[in-house]
């Protein structure tokens, strides 16, 4: 992901602390196994589950885990997310050096919990894309009340975006299973548990124009929507943790009647550090896609680009835009 630039978005203690730079997992058992996500794909993943619930379970009865030396440092047991498919359809290229960017304000509302989490690579994203150049930007909510930062003196951007999310997951119904029996072949390691992931994120775009050299006009705001769905798998989920390497805690007895009680609540999503580990692996893929709708938007409208470097004064935006008066808001 790139790195923030720090006028912006201020010291690794601010809101980009919450995305830390980790090399993407990968799954030993779904090693460029990546689909992409369509209506098939829950049953797919059904059949894969309860396959790999059989395999294993007999590997494990034939073979025995009491022998087992198992270094929890290593990577492999480490919490992470894997995500196994997405409809936001392939990569976009990456944008060129721009010289005159389009300049930009940002608010950001409803920070906080899970959509704080996926909201923070998105703001990185549209901060270091060098198409756009913002200026200044408000973070409201609960996780980041009343932030405020300004990158250049002087008045507002000629154009602004108010940016929100939603986001809500969902659990499949076998994660129990997996849970119990499955901690005896350590599915929760090696598998993990599978969820579903709707994500919406809906942007006011207010454009402003010049219409005559000096004097600028901001249009009414216009929608820009990017929605996706996710299939992810969690992986050492501290929940359940205790039960994942059994063999290492010498009383099988009370975890193994321990996970049959627990079990049912491994079905629904827990949030948290979960998403915390989703932004990390796809977060910077979202905000890559977003920003190609922002800037989308941007063109299709018209708006004001300036000369990279410069306050938005009107002889500066006269000069990159031109004293030519553009076509009505759509």
């Amino acid at each position: 992901m790139p790195a923030l630039r720090p006028g912006l978005l201020g010291s690794p203690s601010s809101l980009r602390a919450k995305v830390a730079h980790a090399p993407p997992p990968v799954s030993p058992v779904a090693l460029g196994a990546r689909v992409r996500y369509d209506g098939r794909m829950g049953a797919r993943t059904t059949s894969r589950a309860a396959a790999a619930l059989v395999a294993a379970l007999a590997v494990s009865s034939a073979t025995g885990c009491a022998s087992w030396v198992i270094d929890e440092e290593e990577p492999f047991w480490r919490h992470r997310v894997v995500v196994d498919g997405d409809t936001l359809g392939p990569e976009p290229a990456a944008p060129a050096p721009c010289a005159a960017p389009y300049a930009l304000d940002l608010e950001v509302v409803g920070f906080a919990g899970d959509d704080a989490s996926l909201l923070t690579p998105v703001i990185a994203a549209l901060d270091a894309d060098p198409r756009l150049e913002l200026g200044r930007l408000v973070v409201r909510g609960p996780d980041a009340p009343g932030l405020v930062r300004q990158r250049l003196a002087g008045p507002p951007a000629p154009s602004a975006l108010r940016l929100r999310c939603r986001s809500e997951f969902s659990g499949r119904w076998y994660n129990a299973l997996i849970a119990f029996p499955g901690l005896l072949p350590f599915l929760p390691v090696w598998y993990g548990y599978v969820y579903d992931l709707e994500l919406e994120l809906t942007g006011e775009l207010r454009v402003g124009r010049l219409v005559r050299p000096g004097s600028i006009v901001v249009g009414p705001p216009r929608p820009v929507r990017r929605r996706a769905r996710a299939e992810l798998r969690e992986l050492n989920c501290p929940t359940s943790a205790l039960f994942h390497i059994w063999p290492l805690h010498g009383f099988h007895g009370v975890q193994f009647v321990a996970s049959v009680f627990m079990a049912p609540f491994m079905i629904p999503y827990d949030g948290g550090a979960t998403t915390e580990r989703l932004a990390e692996v796809w977060g910077a893929r979202v905000g890559r896609r977003f920003c190609e709708d922002v800037v989308a938007a941007l063109e299709a409208a018209g708006a004001l680009r300036y000369p990279r470097g410069e306050p938005w004064q009107a002889p500066a935006l006269a000069a990159a835009s031109g004293s030519a008066v553009g076509s009505g808001d759509r």
